[in-house]
């Protein structure tokens, strides 16, 4: 049975059914607007609140993903940082100490561990996770408590596209469900929306073991139930934000910048389609139609006609096909009088507008702009138009480790669930999950890149 797709295949909203793409929503709690949910399944206790709309008409997801799909700056950066975070992949580390330093080694040698990795396609999970994380700063995960081993033996990644958070208790603040279907843009959820029990983000671990019946909770705030699988919070703290941490690249929308940057293609695609680009200046002398009609022997007005757009009709053929470039033309001279004069002459027009380069510096501003608010230097994806924007190699190596370098709290956060399923499972203790980086060398180390593991800072 799959865990995670619903029984109704409800398509999603298309880009011209979508409303205008709007301003994030900066409601109060209070003021959160919330959706109806269908009842719970029989394993669910608790009374079910309305789930949190995202947005203004719950549909900041999909205009987000539009934004992205519309901007190919917005596109390249995502995969950017979306790929630099999920790095090398994940690897179990063997964690010890050494004086005051602290050493991370891979270790292998754990058979549960190798196969719940590998069954669970953990760096597939972590990919997904981080691609979630670039483009909304939300990521979900589930993981699946199984009662005939006592432990957890499935991860899963929840779209964040499809998911909700249920409404805070009043009385705790608590969000105690999560919400998962494809039908949010539609209207309301059908009946077979996945809800799921999300832990508590403080002693995770132990609530689990109550949730799952294998402790008793002295405080009895925890009950034993049938539920199986269950949402590990990670999301990143934002401001003002309880429960969908705001994406910090939409301030690009509210500020209008990517509303201009997407004005900029459409007015040269109109100024290519409708511009009259003229490339030649052809001066025909007076004498020279009637030496024509005689040659030609063309002796009635139709004939002249005929005989003159037919002359046209060549020397425009000749003048536009790009393969008589470099070729002569030869034409007569006529007398005029004492002067010989040139039967046709033809000059090249130089055209001051509409030649392709309108707006080039409005371009790199805003493709600076777009990277500065992606949090991505513009050279480390080539958005920067224009001359002498190149930088050096070591300008770029020391850049791209810096951004790596403040990916560690957000890659932390990711791999809680992992954190989770070790100290569920009665993993070792020393046992960590890192994330190898790709590191740039300089050439004197005889390679352009080695694959390193962060060291941790002493704790």
């Amino acid at each position: 049975m799959e865990l995670f797709s619903t029984t109704r295949g409800i398509p999603i909203v298309s880009r011209e059914a979508m409303p205008q793409i709007e301003r994030y929503d900066d409601v109060r709690l209070s003021q959160t607007p919330t959706i109806k949910i269908p009842s719970p399944s029989s394993s669910a206790k608790d009374e079910l609140r309305g789930a949190v709309a995202w947005g203004v008409r719950n549909n900041l997801p999909g205009q987000m993903i539009e934004q992205v799909r519309r901007n190919p700056l917005l596109s390249a950066a995502m995969e950017f940082k979306s790929l630099l975070m999920c790095g090398n992949g994940i690897i179990p580390v063997l964690r010890t100490q050494d004086g005051d330093k602290w050493h991370d080694v891979p270790c292998y040698e754990y058979p549960e561990v190798n196969e719940f990795l590998e069954e669970n396609d953990v760096n597939g999970w972590f990919a997904e996770q981080c691609l979630d994380q670039a483009v909304f700063n939300n990521a979900f995960a589930a993981i699946v408590y199984d009662p005939s081993v006592k432990k957890i033996t499935e991860l899963h990644h929840l779209e964040a596209y499809f998911s909700r958070w249920e409404e805070a208790d009043p009385q705790t603040g608590v969000v105690k469900h999560h919400f998962y279907s494809n039908q949010w843009e539609v209207g309301t959820p059908a009946e077979d929306v996945l809800i799921s029990r999300v832990l508590p983000p403080h002693y995770t671990t132990r609530a689990l073991r109550y949730i799952t019946g294998l402790e008793k909770d002295p405080r009895g705030i925890y009950t034993h139930t049938k539920e199986r699988r269950f949402v590990v919070p990670v999301q990143l703290p934002s401001l003002g934000k309880p429960y969908y941490a705001r994406a910090w690249w939409q301030s690009l929308a509210d500020s209008g910048w990517l509303d201009f940057v997407q004005e900029i293609p459409e007015y040269k695609r109109a100024l290519l389609k409708n511009a009259t680009i003229l490339k030649y200046h052809v001066k025909i002398h007076s004498e020279f139609w009637r030496h024509y009609y005689a040659k030609t022997g063309a002796t009635s007005e139709q004939q002249k006609l005929q005989a003159q757009q037919a002359f046209f009709d060549n020397l425009d053929k000749f003048l536009s096909n790009n393969k008589n470039s470099g070729l002569s033309f030869i034409s007569e001279q006529m007398r005029d009088g004492n002067e010989q004069q040139n039967a046709i002459t033809i000059e090249p027009i130089k055209n001051e507008a509409g030649t392709g380069g309108e707006m080039l510096a409005d371009l790199e501003e805003v493709s600076n702009i777009l990277a500065y608010g992606m949090g991505v230097h513009p050279s480390l994806i080539g958005a920067s138009p224009g001359k002498n924007k190149s930088i050096n190699g070591t300008e770029a190596r020391e850049l791209f480790i810096i951004k790596q370098g403040l990916l560690a709290p957000i890659r932390e956060r990711l791999l809680r669930p992992l954190y989770v399923i070790k100290r569920f499972n009665g993993w070792p203790d020393a046992l960590h999950f890192k994330i190898a980086n790709l590191e740039l060398t300089t050439l004197d180390a005889n390679t352009g890149a080695r694959r390193v593991i962060s060291q941790p800072m002493i704790d």
